[in-house]
């Protein structure tokens, strides 16, 4: 392709993101309405008009399909904060039926866009937004925070970046408003499908145990304090470091059983007793650190091996969920 048609053609995904406006199948149904109202419309123009109007929609088709979306909706493009990164919109296979039986049954889960923290928050991060003083390196992953502590860290991040905090309380529930814009835990679908990175193995790199000393923290036992600084192994696709090991990062979700239907932007359970982890840490077993891999305790919880990392969006996403 010319260099200048090559860069013509980048332009609007530069500019622009793309967010699905109505689901797969009804993009397809209301894709043949409007291109028959649309081809009826044109045969009623004048000969002269209808060169015109003849451009003017394949040109518009041609955007929808470079977008690889059915029916889309483009919107001006967000700004990604600092140290985040634009997870785009897709599908995959949630779980594992080789592995634990809270893995299972694998199931297929959509996700929308969003943005994510490129690593766990940092000591430096957490004591500056929280006010608190902190000694030693301020590059290791903040942890002995509870999912309490979690949620109140990214509610005040949120207001002092100018953003509307997502998190709330209704008696004795924290309640997420999901049109809210502030930073948030990722939901456990979002942690696993941002972790793979469009992989179905093992780790998000394959299924060679021997490469995962390339890509995390691992195997060093209960011993002493050993979580390490962030960003000193490989990233994944996604460019997201220590997704595998390193800290166990709290989620959003309730720990639950998963169910085999299929799901859109699960949040999990409305209650339970332990909220959600992933990833693993630096203590850990190889297994324990496989993308499916999924872990429970309690909110209250403060532990060395316990961090997070935050991400923000889709703020078109409405309503409360506990």
């Amino acid at each position: 392709m010319d260099k200048g048609l090559a860069a013509w053609a980048a332009w609007p995904r530069q500019r622009f993101k793309k967010l699905d406006a109505l689901p797969k199948q009804q993009a397809r149904v209301w894709g043949l309405v409007l291109g028959l109202g649309i081809g009826a419309l044109l045969g009623l123009l004048p000969l002269t008009w209808f060169g015109f109007a003849f451009v003017a929609v394949v040109a518009g088709v041609a955007v929808l399909a470079y977008s690889s979306e059915p029916l889309a909706l483009v919107v001006a493009e967000e700004k990604v904060p600092k140290g985040f990164v634009s997870i785009p919109a897709g599908a995959f296979w949630m779980g594992s039926e080789d592995g634990d039986d809270d893995e299972k049954p694998r199931h297929r889960v959509h996700v929308d866009g969003f943005q994510c923290q490129i690593h766990p928050v940092t000591v430096a991060l957490y004591h500056g937004v929280m006010g608190s003083e902190f000694q030693g390196d301020g590059n290791l992953p903040v942890t002995k925070v509870s999912w309490f502590d979690a949620v109140e860290f990214c509610n005040r991040w949120s207001l002092q970046e100018g953003f509307t905090p997502c998190y709330g309380k209704v008696g004795d529930k924290s309640i997420w408003n999901q049109a809210a814009d502030g930073f948030r835990l990722l939901t456990e679908a979002e942690w696993e499908y941002a972790c793979r990175a469009g992989s179905e193995t093992t780790w998000f790199f394959g299924d060679d145990e021997s490469k995962l000393q390339e890509y995390a923290w691992f195997g060093e036992g209960w011993d002493k304090d050993n979580a390490h600084p962030v960003g000193q192994k490989l990233p994944n696709p996604y460019e997201l470091y220590d997704m595998h090991g390193n800290v166990w990062e709290w989620c959003w979700d309730w720990y639950g059983a998963y169910s085999k239907e299929e799901q859109f932007n699960p949040a999990g359970q409305e209650t339970g007793e332990d909220r959600c982890l992933r990833g693993g840490s630096f203590a850990n077993s190889p297994d324990v650190l496989r993308s499916a891999f999924r872990s429970g305790y309690r909110p209250v919880g403060r532990d060395r091996f316990l961090g997070f990392r935050c991400g923000r969006f889709p703020s078109r996403q409405h309503g409360l969920t506990s």
